[in-house]
């Protein structure tokens, strides 16, 4: 890719645009929460999230989920304490929804000791923070959305031989971590590679900066972040491996996919500002890649003015001639060196733009191309970006939409000021409708003439459709709770003001909902205001969440309800979702039994008759209260049981009483036997026991 423009002006401009573009590039929605009665969950930050009942029972399990961490710089590091991106993510998320990630220290655990935990009896880890997911791995594990993204390269010392591409490690030693996936596409494709396995990013980098390995193929992000950070200059980032993005997930248990999309839905729900401050918090190190090509074109203007020197010393001292040929010989290696920096500098980056899945373009005033990266090439329907050099937008595959993208193009120029971010409807060439992220800035020269525009775009259109999904689901939800069979309120907990009321509560209560939803709910509840109050301060600081009341109707009647109430996020506001079932009928019924029992215990205290149940098979017997009076033993502190009964038998009757049980059941008859007990003061007491059997279909005794 060929071009002339001021190369220290672009780069400067990509980068902001790379940087502003990748801050983005995670995928986020921004669902305008409705009016009225929508119902959302997560405790907080911004933008509500709505969660599916199997995502919400899950949480209130209260779950403490095992992170693994270890030294990943910048995404995740254990030293001296946890942190990182991909920790402050989580942190983030566990803040909004409640859950507890306790974030474990690898210690001596490997990185493939580790996946094979989570895939396997899992007494270690619950989540790996970061992961690449492949097909096999998902058999086992379950998936958050990719949210981390940078290009592989390859990373060797400054005095190795010049590396243009990875055919020239054949016969070399690479590092790479172990148990990742870039060690099974080298054994692969690459099998005149010799590999050197490594534990750490640390220790790979470390090895090829001590000589024992050549290079290393590493994320751009992590070698970058460890290079600036251990001071390890005699390395540099050579050339782009042939793998693509290294796009990382986090991995979390398969028995628990809920929290997959419930971190998903977290990440979804970021704001732009979370994102910045979590990346500007570990990314702003400064880093300096490659060549300073001010400085190589000021080097290489005063060794030319040296030379021109040299010459002139030549004609006017013949005498010295040879001793300035020999230095006209060095400058000359000199200034050969420097071009070669140069050359392998600018392969470097070209490299690196055409990884990236960012698509990059820069135009000239007239607004014909001046270059392109790869991705952006095959959107335009050219296979190499060098055959979209001086063409314009009439000449490529978006030629309908081209006035209005020079337009665009026209604007930045003119004002010389900066268009980010801005969503764009795109017809592609094989005439797909697309939603792009376009941001464009003028191009300057070192004297601040703009001399073109640069701009770059992601394919945000899954992400426009996420929001289409999230908007169909609350739509959904709002459709559920107008339409539930079981009554539901939503209420303000301070003043207790009524403010949503389903179907089921206006039939219910017997008030039109108009009027239903400007009444409190002491209009309702039986029990003195202040009580009221005390019991929605237990629901909202999540302290109590059942609750048994009596409610009163319309037309005046009292019916007996028990409520479950819980807090949830009513647009801005903290409100209480109340599920509400009445149980007047189950309460009734409570008392006549009770009652009945009551009448049963006065009946056998009046008789003296005890009433006893012996079950067969298992030896257990039960005694009512009576029992316990006619055998002199205090209920409180004696269980019954067939030997308590055995060792109140006077002993002369042990036998005979047992084997009277024994006969009665055996001949299905029913038992009728007089026996003696023995007192706890000594008196004896006769005893006339009735009995009738229960048998299986078999005819087996079970019951007496």
């Amino acid at each position: 890719m060929k071009s002339s423009f001021n190369s220290c002006s672009f780069l400067k401009a990509l980068l902001l645009l790379f940087l502003f573009t990748c801050t983005v590039a995670t995928v986020r929605a921004e669902v305008t929460p409705p009016e009225t009665a929508a119902l959302y969950a997560g405790k907080g930050l911004a933008n509500p999230i709505l969660l599916s009942v199997e995502e919400q029972a899950w949480l209130d399990q209260r779950h403490t989920v095992r992170v693994r961490v270890a030294d990943s710089h910048p995404f995740h590091m254990s030293s001296p304490e946890p942190e990182g991106i991909s920790v402050d993510y989580l942190k983030l998320i566990g803040k909004r929804f409640g859950i507890h990630f306790s974030f474990v220290k690898t210690g001596s655990t490997t990185w493939q000791e580790a996946v094979n935990d989570l895939t396997g009896e899992r007494n270690l880890f619950d989540l790996l923070i970061t992961i690449k997911k492949t097909k096999e791995r998902e058999k086992h594990i379950a998936f958050t959305q990719d949210y981390l993204s940078s290009p592989w390269v390859i990373v060797n010392r400054t005095d190795s031989d010049f590396i243009s591409k990875i055919e020239d490690l054949n016969g070399k030693q690479v590092a790479v971590e172990s148990g990742y996936v870039v060690k099974d596409l080298l054994e692969k494709d690459f099998p005149q590679i010799r590999i050197v396995l490594c534990n750490t990013s640390s220790d790979a980098l470390q090895s090829v900066a001590s000589g024992g390995s050549d290079a290393y193929i590493a994320n751009l992000t992590i070698a970058s972040y460890l290079i600036q950070k251990y001071g390890l200059n005699n390395l540099k980032i050579a050339a782009p491996a042939p793998f693509g993005n290294h796009d990382q997930a986090m991995g979390v248990r398969k028995d628990w996919p809920e929290l997959a999309r419930i971190i998903d839905k977290g990440l979804i729900a970021m704001t732009e500002a979370e994102k910045s401050e979590i990346n500007n918090r570990w990314l702003s190190i400064r880093y300096d890649y490659g060549v300073n090509v001010t400085k190589v074109l000021i080097w290489a203007a005063g060794l030319t003015t040296v030379f021109t020197l040299i010459l002139a010393v030549v004609f006017i001292w013949n005498r010295r001639l040879r001793r300035e040929i020999n230095n006209r010989v060095i400058a000359e290696e000199a200034l050969k060196k420097s071009t070669d920096l140069r050359l392998e500098s600018s392969q470097m980056i070209e490299g690196i733009i055409n990884s990236i899945p960012v698509r990059v373009f820069w135009k000239d005033k007239h607004l014909v191309y001046l270059g392109c990266n790869a991705v952006f090439a095959r959107d335009a329907g050219f296979a190499d970006p060098k055959d979209l050099i001086g063409k314009d937008d009439f000449q490529i595959g978006w030629s309908e939409q081209g006035e209005l993208y020079r337009a665009d193009d026209r604007v930045v120029i003119e004002s010389g000021c900066a268009r980010l971010f801005i969503e764009e409807t795109h017809i592609s060439p094989t005439g797909d409708t697309i939603t792009l992220l376009t941001s464009k800035l003028p191009l300057r020269n070192s004297e601040g003439e703009i001399y073109g525009v640069l701009g770059t775009y992601i394919d945000i259109t899954a992400r426009k459709q996420a929001e289409d999904a999230l908007r169909e689901t609350e739509a959904l939800f709002r459709q559920m709770f107008e339409r539930h069979n079981a009554i539901m309120l939503l209420i303000e907990p301070q003043s207790g003001l009524i403010l949503a009321a389903n179907k089921a509560a206006t039939t219910f209560y017997g008030y039109e909902n108009s009027k239903l939803c400007t009444m409190n709910i002491s209009e309702i509840n039986v029990l003195p205001a202040e009580q009221i109050a005390d019991e929605r301060s237990n629901a909202l600081n999540e302290d109590r969440h059942y609750f048994v009341f009596t409610h009163r109707l319309a037309d005046g009647e009292e019916r007996i309800v028990e409520v479950h109430s819980s807090p949830m996020l009513f647009g801005e506001k903290r409100v209480l979702f109340s599920i509400i079932h009445d149980i007047t009928e189950r309460k009734q019924a409570e008392v006549a039994l009770k009652e009945n029992v009551q009448r049963l215990e006065l009946a056998q205290n009046a008789a003296k008759a005890g009433i006893w149940d012996l079950d067969v098979v298992s030896g257990q017997l039960e005694w009512s209260s009576q029992m316990f009076n006619l055998f002199g033993l205090d209920k409180q502190k004696t269980m019954a049981s067939f030997e308590v009964w055995r060792s109140a038998l006077h002993p002369e009757d042990l036998e005979i009483a047992s084997q009277r049980i024994d006969t009665a059941l055996k001949a299905h008859m029913q038992l009728n036997s007089d026996y003696r007990i023995l007192l706890p003061d000594g008196q004896t007491r006769w005893i006339n026991a009735v009995g009738k059997g229960e048998y299986d279909i078999q005819g087996r005794p079970v019951r007496m």
